[in-house]
């Protein structure tokens, strides 16, 4: 093969190339989507128009939208402009102009509504038909588990009446599995619906290499932060240590003032933590600790951080911008749930366990006052009785 810049194959492996080197120098797992539909539709990348990601929701073995970069209609493609700058992506400056922006939210207008069950049969079609659905393009690259890409076949998603938006439509489309090993993860979908650059099967191989390579970093992402932490994590019961709480302080802190949202902690001590060890010995009093830490995380979000503070203290960052109301709801009712677990099937003892909160307004956060604020909340925890939730007043 020539190397040359008018060799289409060349110019998609180099693209590749970049991708490589691009993806695997992200560590944020979130950003790697956002910048494999770049890299795929920027003028310098693969050049595609539309690039969408649906991928698996494991709860509901679905396919949903997860993320897309591209003008929707025509009047988008007047508002966007070609990132300025030289026409490679060797130029970081240019990498992180065009990748880094968050999925548009008319994306999800649109697309909101998408929903593909996995492992149901698929209804067919021919080249030579006008519109065919989206789910049913999806679906038969989901189903065959094969690359499909047609220049004749016009794929269209009307959204559902509530969202009141016009049909989208898809032409000169492909569509890759994403696949690792043998797990299907989810589907990539390309289009050239503005500039009507028909797709062959020497495209398939430049998107069959981007997509490897997105597969990859998401695997590399994963096993990292599971790496990470594992350094990360109290041994005995699962939370995060004291020490990640106090290195992460900055960034939480950053994004709920981006955010606008408060951060509030709550913080739980277990009263009888002497009597239960001495009553059950090492291994079923951590074995309880473990139990304690993981009702803990099943009362909130995924998002908010559970920390073992010392021997028998617990704290929860809440970075959802709850109300002091909500999270007095929240830490009654974790109250109540840890009080009713057993100690262990070998004593009667009953759990003894008190708690308190505190919040801070986005304006007034800093690391010395959120750090100062959870000691407080930590103390006045100790200080009530069983089964007592109090309230860290802002002046106290």
């Amino acid at each position: 093969m020539p190397k040359t810049k008018d060799n289409p194959l060349f110019l998609q492996l180099e693209s590749c190339r970049m991708a490589s080197q691009v993806l695997n120098q992200t560590k944020e797992r979130d950003r790697i989507p956002q910048l494999f539909l770049g890299i795929i539709t920027h003028p310098a990348g693969l050049g595609y128009d539309r690039a969408l990601l649906f991928l698996i929701d494991p709860q509901s073995h679905t396919l949903r939208l997860k993320a897309a970069k591209g003008p929707i209609n025509r009047i988008d493609t007047m508002e966007q402009t070609t990132p300025t700058g030289p026409e490679d992506l060797e130029t970081v400056k240019l990498i992180e102009t065009h990748l880094l922006p968050p999925v548009s939210n008319a994306w999800n207008e649109y697309l909101g509504g998408f929903v593909l069950p996995i492992g149901l049969g698929v209804t067919d079609f021919i080249e030579t038909d006008v519109q065919v659905p989206l789910q049913v393009v999806i679906g038969k690259c989901a189903f065959n588990r094969k690359p499909y890409y047609s220049n004749n076949v016009k794929a269209v998603f009307e959204p559902p009446p509530a969202f009141g938006k016009e049909i989208l439509k898809f032409e000169r489309l492909a569509a890759l599995p994403l696949k690792s090993r043998d797990d299907f993860l989810g589907v990539l979908m390309v289009d050239n619906f503005f500039n009507q650059r028909e797709i062959g099967e020497i495209d398939l191989i430049g998107l069959d290499v981007m997509a490897n390579l997105f597969v990859t970093a998401i695997e590399s992402s994963y096993l990292n932060k599971k790496l990470e932490e594992s350094t990360q994590l109290d041994g005995v019961t699962g939370a995060y240590s004291r020490q990640h709480f106090e290195a992460s302080l900055d960034l939480e802190i950053d994004r709920a003032e981006k955010a606008g949202k408060p951060l509030s902690l709550l913080a739980f001590h277990l009263h009888n933590a002497n009597r239960l060890h001495q009553d059950l010995g090492w291994y079923h009093s951590a074995k309880l600790m473990k139990t304690l830490a993981e009702s803990l995380k099943k009362g909130v979000r995924s998002e908010d951080m559970i920390v073992r503070f010392g021997r028998a203290d617990f704290l929860i960052l809440l970075t959802g911008g709850a109300s002091v109301e909500n999270t007095m709801v929240v830490g009654q009712k974790l109250i109540q749930e840890l009080t009713q677990l057993q100690s262990a099937d070998v004593t009667p003892t009953r759990i003894q366990i008190s708690g308190a909160l505190g919040s801070l307004p986005a304006c007034d956060l800093s690391r010395p006052r959120v750090a100062s604020m959870a000691d407080k909340v930590l103390d006045l925890a100790k200080r009530q009785p069983a089964d007592k939730l109090a309230y860290l007043k802002p002046k106290q």
